[in-house]
């Protein structure tokens, strides 16, 4: 029996949660030119789905702490994982928006800024993990602060569970756009580990690569003939690093 399928078995809720997902990309994938196979087609897709993720970030949208206090918890940050492989050295949204990370990370540490009145942060608890999808470059300034004598450090984190979205009656209607902001951000190349700062900017060095949970995967239609599931992913091979994929045990 497969990880994949017996890690399934012990989560419907995310199955549920994956069917509605990965149906409303099928969908869309019928407009794109690269065809229901293609991979990259599929990234577009799904990243265009992200984008309406905007208004449950409150670094974009500041009326989102008081729309989801009910999700908010002061968390450690040292609890929290990262979500990307890498960031970049300055804010792009917030009240930081355009200074570098440094420059919060100098202010935590002299105090002059109380790690709770950052912006909150937005996790996704996956796995009994919470994954930072909004605010990896504030979780960054705060473990550098720590690193510099800090002594604690915890800030405000709405966090949301992806085996139980389709039960959050503030989300109705948003659940396609949560996970994949969730895949779409999920490139981390170390279980959430440490990501190291790109020394050319926010964006211009970032890699152009498939996140870390990235699947291959029978086309629904496809899968509907064949008798097959649709949604079992096929593990995309790494051979510099092993990378974490939705529906795996963490090793």
């Amino acid at each position: 029996e497969s990880t994949e399928t017996r890690d399934r078995s012990c989560s419907p809720r995310l199955a549920e949660v994956e069917h509605v997902v990965f149906k409303a990309v099928d969908r869309a994938m019928e407009s794109y030119q690269q065809g229901p196979d293609s991979h990259a087609g599929r990234m577009k897709v799904i990243r265009d789905f992200a984008r309406a993720f905007h208004p449950i970030d409150p670094a974009i949208n500041a009326a989102a702490s008081d729309q989801f206090q009910e999700h908010m918890k002061l968390n450690d940050v040292r609890n929290l994982k990262f979500s990307h492989d890498s960031i970049g050295q300055n804010f792009t949204h917030g009240p930081h928006g355009g200074t570098p990370l440094a420059t919060l990370t100098a202010e935590l540490v002299s105090k002059k800024i109380d790690p709770i009145t950052i912006t909150p942060l937005v996790a996704i608890s996956y796995q009994d993990v919470l994954y930072t999808v909004c605010g990896n470059r504030c979780l960054r300034a705060c473990h550098d602060a720590l690193d510099k004598g800090l002594e604690v450090c915890c800030v405000r984190c709405i966090v949301f569970p992806i085996e139980r979205l389709e039960e959050l009656e503030c989300l109705r209607g948003q659940v396609v756009p949560v996970v994949c902001k969730f895949l779409s951000a999920f490139s981390t190349l170390s279980s959430g580990g440490l990501a190291p700062i790109r020394e050319n900017g926010p964006h211009s060095s970032r890699p152009v690569s498939s996140p870390s949970w990235a699947t291959t995967r029978i086309p629904l239609a496809t899968a509907q003939q064949s008798g097959r599931p649709a949604l079992a992913p096929k593990r995309l091979a790494s051979a510099s690093a092993k990378r974490v994929v939705i529906g795996a045990k963490p090793a």
